[in-house]
């Protein structure tokens, strides 16, 4: 039997994306894996198909992260099953992803998240105020 919650959500699809959210705004245990925040920032700009996904990402880390596209099959389908992306309109030879509402708040949770470890190094002066 299929638990659902008030919101209409599955008990399991939210117990799912509880394990791969991770702070007090989202619920995560952890924080994002740097290939799953670049897909994520990526598709902030707006629908991309997965070769796109691959190039954006790898040219936006100057080549720190490479998608592999067997890998990176891999990761969107995880993204799509825990609900922080979806299927946006394909064309005729390509399917497209968006990020969802709920990939939104966890991209802002990641990036309130890296913030406040900037913010640290910086009191820390491990890192010099305007170096990011």
């Amino acid at each position: 039997m299929l638990a659902i919650n008030l919101c209409g959500v599955s008990t399991a699809r939210l117990d799912e994306y509880r394990r791969s959210a991770y702070n007090r705004f989202t619920y995560m245990e952890g924080p994002l894996k740097p290939a799953d925040f670049h897909i994520l920032l990526a598709l902030a700009e707006g629908p991309l198909h997965g070769y796109a996904i691959m190039k954006h990402v790898e040219r936006e880390s100057s080549g720190g992260v490479r998608l592999e596209i067997g890998s990176l099959y891999r990761l969107l389908a995880r993204l799509l099953d825990s609900g922080m992306i979806e299927e946006a309109e394909p064309d005729q030879r390509r399917r497209f992803y968006r990020l969802s509402r709920v990939g939104r708040r966890v991209l802002k949770a990641e990036a309130v998240r890296l913030n406040s470890l900037v913010e640290k190094f910086r009191e820390s002066k491990l890192l010099p105020e305007g170096d990011a």
